[in-house]
């Protein structure tokens, strides 16, 4: 019998933890990095939208770099960031995330990366770069596209995240703008290439003839772009 009690509270303690273990704290913090201490006005609605305050907030990752061992660059997770304003590149101003943030139409494009509602595109520009990370992209929404290697399109405008920032492509004509994948020759990973019939692009730079030269990819393709897109220049 004693035996028998032994068990049963060893079992209701390993519940206990493995209750706590998936209840995991979260810490929460404003866009001037400082901790939110009352976290019972804080609900989450969906995804990455949180109510605080009575209030619709955009979260992101609060991630800080710090130098490990061997200098290696480590990477720390301390919570979310809270948004409770955006800025928008539609109209170079910022708005209230409660007002034009609409909850019923919000999802996911990309994971903690891209979202979208009935009227804006979000993108997260990470904690890294900025206090208020995300942003309104000058995009159409319901005209949006996704292009492999991380470009973004409606009608008017493409958008490049795959370098450090999202950034407008200048000077492309967008409507036959497209995408291919490269096999880069010194890490075998891929690389990927955007053209519109009169330039190339990687990320959101226009790439001249030498940047197209020092690219690692096979010699043949090298030559095939140079005599396709400068052999007139």
């Amino acid at each position: 019998m004693e035996n028998t009690k032994k068990i049963g509270y060893s079992i209701l303690f390993l519940l206990i933890m493995l209750s706590c273990d998936g209840q995991k704290q979260i810490n929460y913090y404003d866009t001037q990095l400082k901790e939110i201490n009352n976290s019972n006005n804080i609900r989450k609605l969906k995804l990455n939208l949180y109510m605080y305050n009575g209030k619709v907030n955009i979260s992101s990752d609060y991630t800080i770099q710090y130098a490990g061992t061997n200098e290696k660059i480590m990477t720390k997770n301390k919570g979310l960031i809270l948004q409770d304003s955006i800025f928008s590149l539609k109209t170079n101003s910022l708005w209230s995330t409660d007002a034009i943030i609409k909850t019923a139409s919000y999802q996911e494009v990309e994971k903690n990366i891209l979202y979208k509602d009935v009227n804006n595109i979000y993108y997260n520009s990470t904690s890294r770069n900025n206090n208020s990370p995300y942003i309104i992209l000058d995009l159409v929404s319901p005209e949006v596209k996704l292009l492999s290697g991380n470009y973004i399109r409606d009608k008017k405008n493409i958008y490049s995240y795959g370098g450090i920032n999202c950034q407008k492509l200048e000077g492309v004509q967008i409507n036959s703008f497209k995408t291919e994948k490269y096999m880069n020759s010194i890490n075998g990973k891929s690389i990927y290439l955007g053209f519109d019939g009169e330039s190339i692009f990687h990320n959101e730079v226009k790439l001249s003839i030498d940047d197209v030269k020092n690219l690692p990819i096979h010699e043949k393709i090298k030559d095939s772009l140079q005599k396709e897109y400068f052999s007139d220049r």
